[in-house]
């Protein structure tokens, strides 16, 4: 997947446009970052070929970390 698709698969997960918040911003600022989309995030992942265990979802602190991680 490209960044972009990656963004709009979040933003569905997470019920926010993430394409308009900063990079910066801390995952466990939002309301919908909680053990469910880090489990479809690995699911995801996964589905693409991407390896990734619980604690490096978990290690994660803002949405650029987790944009950079996944794509």
């Amino acid at each position: 997947m490209q960044r972009n698709e990656w963004i709009e698969f979040l933003s569905g997960i997470l019920q926010e446009d993430i394409g308009t918040l900063n990079d910066h911003a801390l995952l466990s600022d939002l309301v919908y970052w909680d053990s469910m989309a880090q489990l479809v995030v690995m699911a995801k992942l996964h589905e693409a070929g991407i390896g990734t265990t619980p604690k490096q979802i978990r290690n994660l602190q803002t949405l650029n970390e987790l944009i950079l991680f996944i794509s």
